[in-house]
Parts: structure tokens; sequence; C-alpha cells
């Protein structure tokens, strides 16, 4: 049995231990929010799959290096045991002028409900050489083998490969081969035997060469800078395209019949000379390129959305507690519970219809089903429609609120820190009438309120 001054603190206390035990609940209910982005992280990998699955089968994301002239050498040096040896190394020529050109041509696969970018990509790769000098090859001790040069061009998948690859090498036809002898510029690709002249005269000569490349690739095309002058042209029906890597076009356009972009590299805008030996220089982290995008990720989005969860519990509680002390009314923590849970399941409707149809008709979908919900639920506990009527106008906003949020990604800090401003303002107008000291006191003690909630 409680004691007089064990119910008096109960009593006095009544709101704030409200409070805080709506609190404890708010914070509660993240765990279930949490095992919702579990979810859509789960999915979201399962995409990912499934995406890798489709590329597998028809070609990865492709980057194309080259072509590239290499020159074996031997060089002889003594080892620890004062022994003669030979080593076998490549000095590596970088073209002078290459220019590239081609199309596009992507398209949707699809596995199951997921779908993902491939493409169809004809190229035509032309430019020339031009053999250094004497002094700029290795010197001491050193064998050039001039008949076993070979130009390489890098492809990071070769199973995408459609047709022959044929390099017009100064008026001589030369077919390509699998593979590459070495693996200093990059580990995958093709090569062809270009002989050059075994003596002085072949020094500072001029090589051109032109090809045609047809390959598959998925959602991403990229070319490594690699001459001295380096120019892309590229052209794709695909209207929603990103250019990213190391460098932007310096001119594009974007519209719903697709893209038209050109890109101009200078070997001064790169961290690598025109020729070396060996693997001394990388070229990778000079590619530039395109990608493909989709045009709505429905995971991002649905994981945006849903760290704003803590928004949604924290003013609907909230307005249900100014609903109890301003209107006399009394919500039990099990509703606010049931409320809550009816919150965070908004989170697995949107994915799960998201996955199905456009992300804006399942945000739609979802914020109106959980409004009515809730709404239909306040009106059996609060018995007044007009109360049943506020609560689901407020919610309708903050859904309304948030969806502007996830469109201006930009802007999304500016307009959550000014949505936050106004609804500490009108939480602050709300309760500008309530004494919170006598809130506690037995009828007849305090001043009674005289205003319900009325906005």
């Amino acid at each position: 049995m409680k004691t007089n001054s064990q119910a008096s603190f109960f009593e006095r206390n009544a709101v704030t231990l409200k409070i805080i035990s709506i609190a404890i609940l708010a914070l509660i209910l993240l765990i279930p929010n949490s095992m919702v982005q579990s979810v859509i992280h789960e999915r979201e990998n399962r995409r990912q799959e499934a995406i890798e699955d489709i590329s597998a089968k028809w070609g990865l994301q492709q980057t194309v290096t080259g072509p590239v002239l290499n020159i074996p050498y031997y060089k002889e040096y003594r080892n620890s045991n004062d022994k003669l040896v030979k080593s076998k190394q490549y000095f590596h020529i970088l073209p002078s002028e290459l220019d590239i050109s081609g199309q596009v041509s992507p398209e949707e696969r699809h596995r199951s409900i997921y779908e993902a970018v491939v493409y169809s990509s004809d190229l035509n790769i032309k430019g020339q050489f031009q053999i250094p000098e004497s002094a700029d090859f290795p010197q001491d001790n050193v064998t050039i083998l001039w008949a076993e040069a070979y130009l390489s061009i890098g492809l990071s998948d070769i199973r995408g490969l459609k047709d022959e690859v044929i390099v017009d090498w100064s008026r001589e036809k030369r077919v390509f081969e699998a593979g590459v002898p070495d693996t200093d510029l990059f580990n995958s690709g093709l090569h062809a035997k270009t002989p050059l002249l075994e003596d002085s005269l072949g020094l500072g000569r001029k090589h051109s060469f032109d090809m045609n490349l047809r390959f598959n690739g998925s959602s991403k095309l990229h070319f490594t800078p690699i001459g001295k002058s380096t120019t892309v042209q590229l052209k794709s029906p695909w209207p929603n395209p990103s250019f990213d890597g190391a460098y932007i076009p310096d001119a594009n356009s974007v519209s719903d019949s697709g893209f038209d972009a050109h890109w101009k590299v200078l070997h001064l805008n790169r961290n690598y000379p025109q020729w070396w030996s060996n693997s001394k220089h990388s070229v990778r982290e000079s590619a530039f390129g395109v990608s493909m995008l989709l045009p709505v990720d429905v995971y991002q989005k649905s994981i945006r959305s849903s760290k704003y969860a803590i928004l949604f519990i924290g003013v609907t509680f909230l307005l249900f507690f100014f609903i109890e002390i301003l209107n006399k009314k009394l919500v039990h923590p099990i509703q606010y519970t049931l409320v809550g849970i009816a919150l965070v399941v908004f989170y697995s409707l949107l994915i799960s219809l998201s996955e199905h149809i456009n992300f804006d008709l399942a945000y739609l979908i979802a914020s109106l089903a959980v409004v009515l919900q809730i709404s239909l639920y306040s009106l059996s506990i609060l018995k007044q429609k007009k109360l049943s009527a506020i609560i689901g106008s407020v919610l309708g906003l903050l859904y309304f609120y948030i969806y502007i949020l996830l469109q201006l990604q930009g802007y999304a800090l500016l307009m959550g820190s000014v949505g936050l401003f106004i609804l500490v303002a009108f939480t602050m107008y709300l309760s500008r009438n309530v004494n919170w000291h006598e809130l506690g006191q037995k009828k007849g003690e305090g001043k009674p309120m005289e205003e319900g909630l009325d906005v």
C-alpha cells in the first residue's frame, strides 16, 4: 500500500514522469527503425548482386587505356654472387596524338525486380607515335629488342569484346591478340606485334595508327589520357549521364534525347611523362569518362527518408502530449507505442512499394496510408474529429516537408534547420499558457488552464 508521501510525489511529478516515459519510448522505437534500415541495405546489396550477375555475362565497367608502344630490352647486371644476369624489361612509349570518338548505346537489363544499365560501344581510335631519340632510351649494359616491339591496349574486361581488333599501323594491318606480355601499365588487354627498325634510322620516326574497338560494358565507360594530346568525343542516347573521373568535359550537351560530350586533355594536365621504363609510373588515377545512371536510386532515398524517423516520432508524440495537457485527454503509453510503430512501418511500406512502382507514387501511397491509419486511431482515442483532423494535417505536412527535403539535396541542411526552428517556435506557441508548476497540483489548488488545443 502506497503512503501519502509516495502518492503525492507521483501526483506532483506526473507530467515530468510522462515526458520522460515518452522520450524513452521514442528512443526505443529507433531500434525497429534501425532494423528497417538494415532491410533496406540488404535489398540494396541484393540489387547490387543482381547487377553484378548481369554485368558478368554482358561486360563489366570498362576503362580503355592505350594504345601504348612497348619495346623490350635486356639489361645486364651482376647479382650478389658476382654472376652476370640478363633481365628482360620494357620501355613504354605513349602516343603523341590520341583521338577517340564513338557511339555508346546503353540499354536496361532486368533480373527479377532489379535492373542494370549495360551498353555497347563502337569506338574509333587513331593517332601517332614518335619514337624517342637514342638518348631517351636506357643506355648502360642494354640490348634493345627492336624486332620484338609490340602495341598494347588496355581493356578492363576483354570478355566484352565483340569483334576482332585490327590496327592500321603505318599502312600495315596488324591483328591484336589476347593478353599483354607485361603488366607495367595495365593487367588486362590486347597486344599486336609491330617490329621496328633495328638501327638509328628508326629513332625519331613517326608511326600512325587507326583502329576500331567494339565491346560491351556496364554502367561506366572511362578512358586514360595517355596521349601528349588526348581528345575524346562520345555520343549516346542515354539521358542521365554523370561525367566523372579525373577530368570533366570541356563541352557537353545533355537532353532527353541523350548526351554529347567532348574532352581534351594535355600531357601537362597529368602526372606522368611520354615514355619510361618498366612500372615507374601509374596511369590509372588519370582516367575519366561517363557513368550511365538510373533516374532514381530508391534505396538511397529510402535510407535518407528513414533518417528522419526520430523527427516524425518526436513531433507526433509531442502533439499527442499537448493534446493531453491542453484538452484533458488521457493517452496511454501503449497507445503511444502503437502510433510510433505505425510511423516506423511507413519506411517498410515505402521500400517495398518503391521496388515495384515509381518512388514518388510509393511515397504518396505509404504516407497517405500511415496518416489515415493514425488519424482514425486518434479519433478512437480522443473522441473528437477536430483533434484527429489536426493530427492528420500535421502529419501530412510533415511527410510533405520531408519529401521536399529528399528532392533538394543541396539545400537539405538549410531546409532542415528552418524546419526545426519553426517546430520549436510552434511548440513554444502551444505551451505559452501552460503553467508547468501547477500541472501536478490537485484540483482546486492552482489556476485552471483556460485554453484547449486551438491551432
